[in-house]
């Protein structure tokens, strides 16, 4: 028997944690085997950066999220879940929160995977 998840009215499609290796960038993404939507996570730290950013870059084949002085226990992210594609009569979203757990340079990622009808955008 198999789970199925929901909320509103959005299907949760995909959903977990991971954490990065050595600090490099975590890439994160949907594929059907042709097709692919795509994140990637990028953190840095910048001293002369006056608070924490998130910068957002929509490339051709993927979605890239740079966060800058994202190093807070309690986790910062997505305030509402960002659009990624539509695809196949469907759109898609990402929520995430990101988390620095003491003195390293990898971060852990919660994120989620929605998918509504076009015009059931969030």
């Amino acid at each position: 028997m198999g789970v199925t998840l929901a909320s509103g009215r959005a299907d949760i499609i995909g959903h977990g944690m991971a954490t990065t290796f050595e600090g490099a960038p975590l890439l994160i993404g949907l594929s059907d085997g042709s097709h692919g939507i795509f994140v990637r996570f990028v953190f840095r730290t910048d001293e002369n950066a006056p608070t924490d950013q998130a910068q957002i870059y929509r490339l051709e084949d993927r979605l890239d999220v740079e966060m800058v002085n994202y190093q807070t226990l309690e986790g910062k992210g997505s305030s509402t879940p960002l659009w990624l594609n539509d695809w196949d009569g469907f759109r898609y979203y990402i929520h995430f929160r990101a988390f620095r757990f003491g003195q390293t340079e990898d971060v852990t990622v919660h994120y989620t995977f929605y998918r509504t009808l076009p015009d059931e955008a969030p």
